[in-house]
């Protein structure tokens, strides 16, 4: 019998829940639901979900309306067992000894009974479902309230269950003597906060929508993006993007409303980043660019209310208001800022401690100054006086007024402040971009002098933690030193440095004076762990990864490089022949997995080479070994190296087809194991292929 199929609303609904937690809620939600079905036997084949500050909702499309029938053979106690182990198994399951069953197993005889369970509606099954999901659900910060006993991101007020378009009765019992009763009602915008009955679920969006509420965030983003595209297309201005600005602002917002609003002229001379972080930061407004990408003296604020033309009006009046107050605040420090010359700032570091035992932040910069100096030759960088001050300097804005009120704005406003200082632009460039890239998704800094400063900082930070015995654990990282990590690579990748990680901490530790090489090995395998995962990220799959990093020379070839030789290798083995080597050499490595080298002999034997296809397999060692020894400590696996591979492939096949390597003569089959020995490592020195999936 077909098990008929029916659909599911869940909405749970509660107080505000912080915007960052919501997209991770939905998952959870859905992870737990799906969970909490699967294990009672249903299953389900789609869904939509949903969230906005007050509620998540999920619909399941498709749900099996009753679990599916179980036919088990349960095992009882051994045939030898006494009878009271017996009838309490024969109680446990209802059943007469009659219907017992003898079968044999690895331990023994045992009782079995056969017993059909017959499955339960999806209905009586929700409740325990439901309860499961609200016990178990991972907030990453949650809260009691009232005579809750439960845990919630914020207080949970309503829960509607239907299935099949009728409501389901139910409860969650959240307390001693409080309780939540499943419902078919929510609630519309809190503007109006009336009941909404819900009879359909296929209308449900629809019914939200006409109560003021939009359910579905990724409608609600792209309500928003036309409301500001219509704004500023009509006033001439351009959106200045910032997609995390936007995912939080469409978390804040369940009818999302769009209104323009101008910022003072007296503010125009602060820099960009100052207007645009106090408006993100504090208010969540949306900065804008006219035409010529230069800063727009106007605002968007998205209200959670409707568009009513006098509201409108008093809400625009409120958010300038509330602007020019903060702003004033920003003028003030700026202006208070610029009286300070760098120098005075400079010598202000001494009185700041970086880290308990790694010195202050003057001595830091100083670090960061001699790094720089250090690494400006494999940049081919020659200004020396600008890279010194740009290390000695790169921190001096930590004790700016504007620094200390907005965070974000460390190494911007340095920047600024170089400028007024009598820095060229590269200078302020670097200093604006000496922390970049801190995401996978984050610009680059835009000139050399960047880039030579952003390595030095985040080699600094890494080193001096590590120095103390501070390494990430587990998920932890207060240190942010995998982020440290990832942006040497990343620069390392960008720049193609011919510098491998090996010489960069070697450099590193010798001007601290640091003379510990179990650190050097830390910080390098630390550091690969995360060009695995850059690798990763890039949809690169770990075999091909493993099979060019676990080679002894990883260390000592850059990084730039080592990913170059993935992709090649990953190129080379989809081809035809480039397949056919691989086959080749699993062949060799599964013949030679159970042979002990120390039982053959020290080296190849000339003279007991016997067959044709023999010699030419050594003849080809020898080539393919002086290629190797030229490469000097690095992987290199270019066109060269991969066509000498290619080589091989005619030449094994037929050492294979006319030489029998398993020879009666043990002193010939011997030899022919060594030749094989010496191929496969000679290949193995270039890549692992061995860790390739076949």
């Amino acid at each position: 019998m077909i098990n008929k199929t029916v659909n599911c609303l869940i909405e749970l609904f509660s107080e505000e829940i912080p915007s960052r937690m919501q997209i991770n809620a939905e998952m959870e939600f859905f992870k737990l639901f799906k969970e909490g079905c699967e294990t009672r036997g249903i299953h389900f084949k789609d869904y939509e979900l949903f969230s906005t500050p007050r509620r998540l909702a999920l619909i399941a499309k498709g749900l099996n309306e009753k679990q599916k029938t179980q036919f088990l053979e349960i095992k009882g106690p051994n045939i030898q067992a006494k009878d009271i182990a017996i009838n309490g198994f024969l109680k446990t399951h209802n059943e007469k000894k009659q219907k017992l069953k003898i079968k044999k197993t690895d331990k023994g005889e045992f009782y079995f009974i056969d017993k059909v369970v017959r499955g339960k509606l999806t209905k009586y099954l929700l409740e325990d479902i439901l309860a499961d999901i609200i016990s178990n659900f991972n907030w990453p910060k949650s809260q009691r309230w009232a005579n809750s006993d439960i845990k919630w991101a914020r207080p949970l007020r309503n829960i509607l269950v239907l299935l099949d378009n009728k409501l389901i009765n139910g409860k969650i019992i959240i307390g001693k003597n409080e309780k939540i009763i499943f419902s078919d009602t929510t609630f519309g915008h809190r503007f109006c906060d009336k009941k909404v009955k819900i009879n359909n679920i296929q209308s449900y969006k629809n019914k939200m929508r006409n109560h003021f509420v939009y359910v579905d965030r990724k409608e609600r983003k792209k309500i928003i993006l036309e409301q500001i595209k219509t704004l500023t297309y009509n006033n001439n201005l351009k959106l200045y993007q910032d997609l995390e600005l936007l995912d939080e602002v469409n978390g804040l917002v369940e009818f999302p409303n769009a209104i323009l609003c101008k910022i003072e002229k007296q503010f125009m001379k602060l820099p960009f980043e100052v207007l645009s972080t106090s408006m993100k930061v504090h208010q969540k407004y949306f900065s804008l660019l006219n035409k010529s990408n230069k800063t727009a003296p106007f605002f968007i604020v998205i209200t959670n209310t409707p568009n009513l033309t006098k509201k409108n009006k008093t809400i625009l009046l409120g958010n300038e208001k509330v602007l020019k107050a903060r702003l004033s605040d920003a003028l003030f420090f700026w202006d208070a800022d610029l009286k300070i010359p760098f120098e005075q700032w400079l010598e202000g570091l001494e009185n700041v401690t970086f880290f308990e035992n790694l010195g202050n932040l003057k001595q830091r910069s100083q670090r960061i100054s001699d790094l720089a100096i250090i690494l400006k030759k494999y940049f081919k960088y020659k200004n020396l006086s600008q890279v010194k001050n740009a290390g000695l300097f790169s921190k001096v804005d930590l004790l700016s007024n504007m620094v200390g009120e907005f965070p974000e704005l460390q190494g911007v406003m340095g920047g600024y402040y170089s400028g007024y200082n009598g820095y060229n632009n590269e200078f302020k460039i670097a200093l604006m971009d000496q922390y970049k890239p801190q995401r996978q998704e984050d610009d680059y800094p835009r000139n050399d002098l960047g880039c030579i400063l952003s390595l030095s900082n985040s080699i600094d930070t890494l080193t001096s933690f590590f120095s103390i015995g501070l390494q990430p654990t587990g998920s932890r990282d207060p240190f942010g030193l995998r982020r440290c990590a990832n942006g040497i690579i990343r620069i390392l990748l960008y720049k193609q440095l011919n510098l491998d990680l090996n010489t960069l901490f070697q450099l590193v530790l010798e001007k601290r004076s640091i003379s510990d090489k179990s650190l050097e090995q830390s910080l390098t395998k630390f550091t690969l762990e995360r060009f695995k995962i850059i690798l990763l990220e890039e949809k690169i799959t770990n075999d091909f990864i493993e099979a060019i990093l676990s080679n002894s020379k990883t260390s000592k070839t850059p990084i730039y490089l080592l990913k170059k030789n993935v992709i090649n290798l990953k190129n080379f083995i989809s081809t035809k022949k480039g397949n056919l080597f691989l086959k080749n050499y699993k062949r060799i490595f599964n013949i030679l997995k159970n042979v002990e080298p120390s039982n053959l002999p020290n080296s190849i034997n000339v003279s007991s080479l016997k067959t044709p296809s023999e010699i030419t397999l050594y003849n080809y060692l020898k080539k393919i070994r002086t290629i190797s020894s030229k490469i000097d400590h690095k992987i290199k696996l270019d066109k060269n190296v991969i066509n000498f591979f290619l080589n091989s492939n005619q030449i094994i096949t037929n050492f294979f087809d006319k030489t029998l390597v398993n020879d009666n003569d043990e002193k010939i089959k011997k030899n022919r194991l060594k030749l094989l020995t010496e191929i496969i490592n000679v290949f193995a020195s270039f890549v692992r292929f061995d860790k390739i999936k076949d």
